[in-house]
């Protein structure tokens, strides 16, 4: 998720990823929560969304987010972007690892930064920044 707020972080506002300082938490990853779930939701707008109106054009496409069962995660992201006449696709990937706490998952990014979502039903909803998220498993 570090990259999609990363992107929106751009224009919609401050950077979503908070270093959390969870050290010692060691609690395993749930295999409830465990799934391909894609981003539905920013700030209560359906996807494709606009990033950035400034030359290049930025929309944000997609987001795969895929958690396994052994406590890792990947996650896909896609962009559309339009510079003048030229528009193109880029995809970013990121993985890491997660735990779960209660209906708290916390997430570990490659880079050792932390971020964290709430778990219900068959959502995750991260909120950092004044920006919402909501992911549905599919």
């Amino acid at each position: 998720m570090r990259r999609l707020l990363a992107v929106i972080a751009l224009v919609v506002a401050p950077a979503f990823i908070s270093a959390c300082g969870s050290d010692g938490v060691s609690a395993p990853a749930s295999t409830s929560v465990a799934g391909t779930y894609m981003l539905s939701t920013v700030n209560g707008v359906a996807l494709p969304i606009v990033v950035s109106e400034a030359d290049p054009k930025i929309e944000m496409m997609s987001d795969r987010l895929t958690l396994s069962t052994g406590g890792t995660f990947t996650e896909q992201l896609t962009v559309r972007i339009t510079d003048g006449t030229r528009v193109t696709t880029a995809t970013d990937e990121q993985s890491g690892t997660f735990i779960v706490t209660g209906t708290l998952v916390l997430f570990t990014n490659s880079d050792n930064s932390i971020n964290s979502a709430t778990f219900a039903g068959n959502t995750l909803t991260s909120t950092d920044g004044g920006v919402t998220v909501v992911f549905v498993r599919q």
